[in-house]
This record gives structure tokens, sequence and C-alpha cells, in this order.
């Protein structure tokens, strides 16, 4: 009987490892990676136009990367029934959300289509439009919810940083800070700034809303725009295209991390 016993538990132990070691067959780390300079010239950012978008995440603790999915999808508790057509334009595009305490917070960024912010109720029985703002990203901080809006297409890239409050029972966007460029990903710091790539640059916010660019490179500048931002102790990590481009908030230090042997799924 112990011998049966032991015989099911090394089975299952070993199938717990299998599933283990398939879950983790998406995670490739990012720090290990070979460590170039920037590029300098616009030809030789083109050699890494036609990769692969890489985005960057956090998972304890370690930065890590993945195939960027074409949309985002948010998910929200309830399924959004459009009541006409005009809705249904509105409901469309990507779908970023905050939970608040009455409800969530809403954006639909169609891209050069255009953008709306709403609110819905718990159930989603109930909404409104707030803005038309082309929401990228919502942060919390603090008590207090803000987000990234803006757009970059064709020659134009311009966006900014808002905040959300409720006035008289309703929520509504407030400007905090005009951006240079459109955002595509922000984080906060330890200080609590706004850490923010854009499409041509990387920038922080501070407490006051004054806008400090730290780094205009041509591979910020010319490379098909960045995806994704994460912050591990004094190193931003930016998604990009076929790379991930490095930066040090305290040195300035920059680096252009490849790896030749990347395949993801």
């Amino acid at each position: 009987m112990k011998n049966r016993f032991l015989s099911c538990l090394y089975i299952f132990l070993a199938l717990a490892a299998l599933v283990s070691c398939k879950s983790r067959t998406h995670d490739v780390w990012v720090e290990g990676w070979d460590s170039n300079p920037v590029p300098e010239t616009r030809e030789d950012v083109a050699q890494y136009a036609s990769g692969k978008n890489l985005q960057v995440y956090l998972r304890h603790d370690s930065v890590l990367v993945k195939g960027k999915p074409d949309s985002t999808q948010q998910p929200l508790p309830f399924a959004i029934n459009a009541a006409n057509d005009d809705d249904a334009w509105q409901f469309g595009g990507d779908r970023l959300v905050a939970a608040v305490s009455d409800g969530y917070l809403v954006g639909f960024n169609k891209g050069e289509w255009g953008g709306h912010l709403y609110w819905f109720s718990k159930d989603g029985s109930q909404h409104y439009e707030i803005s038309d703002h082309q929401v990228v990203q919502f942060l919390q901080k603090g008590n207090e919810v803000y987000a990234i809006e803006g757009l970059s297409h064709m020659s134009t890239s311009e966006g900014s940083v808002i905040r959300l409050t409720q006035n008289k029972g309703k929520w509504v966007a407030q400007a905090y800070a005009k951006l240079p460029y459109a955002p595509v990903a922000a984080v906060l710091d330890r200080t609590q700034n706004f850490l923010i790539i854009t499409s041509s640059s990387l920038v922080q916010v501070n407490q006051q809303a004054k806008v400090r660019t730290l780094v205009v490179n041509t591979l910020l500048r010319y490379m098909p725009s960045a995806n994704s931002l994460v912050l591990k102790g004094d190193d931003a990590y930016v998604g990009m295209r076929k790379g991930v481009f490095k930066y040090n908030l305290q040195t300035g230090e920059q680096a252009w991390l490849l790896n030749n042997k990347l395949h993801l799924e």
C-alpha cells in the first residue's frame, strides 16, 4: 500500500512539474539579453522595422517579454449592449478599463477614427459619455484616477495626461499635463511621478504637472511606435519592434537589448 501511494505521489509531482514547465514556455526573461548601442541613424533603425512587436511586462520583479496582441480588450463583468448604431460605433476599437467606486471608467480608442470615454454602472445597465478623449492607459495614483490619451497618426502626434474626478455625482475629465507627443504607455516611479513613453521620447511628469523630457534618440523617433513600458528599480524598459530599449533614470545610460535566438508563439 505504501509503495502504491509513493508511486502515485511521484506521478502526481511529475505531472505537476510538466504542467508548470509548460505554463512557463511563454515567459521570456529580458534581463541578460545582448546589450547594444542605440542605433544612431535612420538607416540603422530601419533594419528592425520588420521585426515582431515585443511587449514588456513585470512578473515577480523580473522583466519579461511577449508578442504584443493586435488589439487591447480589457475585461468587464458584463456584456456591453449597444442601444443603437451610434453606440455600436462609439464602443468599438481598443477597450481600456478602470474600476472605480461606483462602476467602471471605460475608454474606447479607434485610432485615427477617434475615441470616447464612458462611465458604466457595476452591472452595465447604465452609462454615460464623459468625453471624447482617446484613452491609451488608466493609472491609479493614491485615491485618484488618471489616464494618458492622444493619437499618433501620419504627421500628427499629440496627447496629454488627464485626471478623472467626480463632480455632482458624475465623472468628468480634467486637463492635467500637455505632452510633447502622443503617449504610448506610462508607469509611476518611486516618487509618484509619471514616467511616460511617447511616440518619440521618454518624459517625466512631476507632482506639479511639469513635463520634463528625459531622452529623445533616433530609435524612439524613427522606430515604429513603442508599445509598453515597465520600471524595475531605476531602469526603464520599453517594448519595441524586435528589441527592448533600456534607460537608467539616474545615470541616463541607454541600451538596445536584442535576443537573436528569440522565438515567440
